[in-house]
């Protein structure tokens, strides 16, 4: 199937993706940052949900999950399909940039972040640790955003 969004046309096999995107929703980290993400994301942006099933992605089913902080997170969903055509707008969807990238012939990832969740875990969020709070993860993690927020800048 083929979907336009922006100035993009993509590719995307809709029922390889769905397969992949759900049996990733039985691999999910239990720290209190993911958990916190489950439980809060499809409140806070409602439409995330029916966007990323015009792509056959299950919401639930990243293939990495970013928490920057306890409550800004990006997510990466891996896409069983390839970028036809590379735009040059930039995408939005609910306010969040999302950016499509190319992993391979015959994947791409579709990066969706910034997004600011509401803390609703029982832990204090300042307490909770997690690989994704120790300073090298996110060094790494905010270096690779920053990287691709600059190569999104096509003014």
């Amino acid at each position: 199937m083929r979907i336009a969004l922006a100035d993009w046309l993509l590719e995307v096999d809709v029922d390889a993706t769905d397969r992949y995107t759900t049996k990733c929703t039985e691999d999910h980290c239990l720290c209190a940052y993911c958990r916190n993400f489950y439980e809060t994301v499809d409140g806070a942006y409602p439409a995330i949900r029916p966007f990323l099933a015009r792509f056959g992605v299950n919401l639930y089913g990243p293939s990495e999950l970013m928490p920057f902080e306890p409550t800004l997170f990006m997510a990466c969903y891996r896409v069983t399909g390839r970028i036809l055509h590379r735009g040059v707008q930039r995408m939005h969807i609910c306010g969040i940039p999302v950016r499509p990238e190319e992993a391979d012939e015959k994947t791409f990832f579709l990066w969706i972040g910034e997004m600011v969740l509401p803390w609703v875990q029982d832990e204090p969020e300042e307490e909770v640790v997690s690989p994704a709070n120790q300073p090298e993860f996110m060094r790494r993690m905010l270096n690779k955003w920053l990287e691709t927020r600059e190569e999104d800048d096509y003014s």
